[in-house]
């Protein structure tokens, strides 16, 4: 996951730092979102050891860098397969994550 911003002075976009590397077996990074003030960052697999199941990462933006915070056990949603979309409020506090059984699909909202 490389994190980019916007220089206006330049009109051109920069890459900040490299977040993380793809844990093997996963498709870590398909699906990412950050909240409106830029502190929260969210990036999602809807794979694990190259099997369904799905997780997402939480990192925390301090002294300018994301750092790891927080992760969804693999083991929370039983049956399902999460990471299809990901949604983060503008504050970084609510989280909803799309998941699927294969024939159902769902929402889950952390707070």
């Amino acid at each position: 996951v490389l994190i980019m911003s916007w220089d206006d002075a330049t009109d051109t976009w920069s890459t900040d730092r490299q977040v993380i590397q793809a844990p093997n077996g996963t498709d870590f990074g398909r699906r990412v979102t950050i909240s409106g003030d830029g502190r929260a960052l969210y990036v999602a697999s809807t794979t694990v050891n190259g099997g369904e199941g799905g997780f997402w990462k939480l990192y925390r933006r301090l002294s300018g860098e994301f750092v790891f915070v927080d992760t969804t056990p693999t083991q929370a949603f039983p049956g399902t397969t999460c990471g299809y979309a990901l949604k983060v409020s503008s504050d970084g506090r609510t989280l909803a994550i799309g998941c699927s059984t294969g024939t159902v699909g769902f929402v889950y909202k952390y707070v």
